[in-house]
C-alpha cells in the first residue's frame, strides 16, 4: 500500500473549508481504481496546519489519479485560500495483522 502525507498551507477561509475539501476529494478519487482512503489531519498544537492523507493500493494507481483532471480541478478550487506550495511525502507501508488477547 502507499501512503501519501500532503501539507495543505491555507488561509483562514482554507482551513475553515478543508474537512468539506477533503470529503469531496475522497469522492472524485474513489472514482479511481486502487484507491482505500483519504482523511484530514489537523494538528491539535497548531489548527494551522493540515494535511491530507491518502491511501492506494500501489504507485501506478496513486500517479493515475496525481494525472488526472480531478486532482486538478480540485487544487484549483482551493487555490484562492493556499498560502504556500504543497508539500507532499510518499510512503510504502504494509498492513500488519495482530491477534487481540
Amino acid at each position: 500500500m502507499i501512503v501519501i502525507l500532503v501539507q495543505h498551507f491555507l488561509n483562514d477561509e482554507g482551513q475553515q473549508g478543508f474537512g468539506e475539501w477533503v470529503e469531496n476529494l475522497a469522492q472524485h478519487a474513489s472514482r479511481y481504481e486502487g484507491f482505500i482512503a483519504a482523511r484530514p489531519l489537523i494538528l491539535e498544537a497548531d489548527p494551522t496546519q493540515t494535511y491530507v492523507l491518502l491511501e492506494w493500493e500501489n504507485d501506478e494507481l496513486l500517479d493515475r489519479w496525481l494525472a488526472g483532471p480531478e486532482r486538478v480541478m480540485l487544487l484549483d478550487q482551493q487555490a484562492p485560500h493556499r498560502l504556500n506550495m504543497l508539500t507532499s511525502t510518499r510512503y510504502t507501508t504494509e498492513t500488519v495483522h495482530t491477534a487481540v488477547r
